[in-house]
């Protein structure tokens, strides 16, 4: 249970992980531990909000996604997917709640410096 929350004006979901290897390689495991980080609890989260940020005079919700989901990349098939999932999901939400004045929006980021990409050259 997440308590009580008051006046909220934004949700931001911005985690993540990367899984790096061939799809033959991916164990259940992962896929699933992929599906929940970028997909379920996004969607549970913005499920949990909508309400309260719809009472907003300019609710946003905005997700962090990634250029993968949008153009796909080779050793990260499934990253790519569930970040593709994530972009579907903003672009269904935003159509639904366009009578609203809730904004759905997914920032879809290039490869950036940090620890995700530490190993690419």
């Amino acid at each position: 249970k997440l308590g009580f929350v008051r006046n909220l004006d934004a949700l931001i979901y911005a985690s993540g992980h990367s899984l790096f290897g061939m799809l033959q390689d991916m164990t259940d495991t992962d896929i699933h531990e992929a599906y929940q980080v970028h997909v379920f609890h996004f969607i549970k989260m913005t499920q949990y909000f909508v309400s309260q940020l719809i009472q907003s005079p300019h609710g946003r919700i905005v997700a962090i996604s990634s250029i993968w989901g949008e153009t796909g990349a080779s050793f990260e098939t499934i990253y790519s997917s569930m970040k593709a999932a994530q972009i579907g999901f903003v672009k269904s939400l935003a159509k639904e709640l366009a009578r609203t004045s809730v904004t759905v929006n997914a920032i879809a980021p290039g490869v950036v410096a940090g620890s995700m990409t530490d190993g690419l050259d």
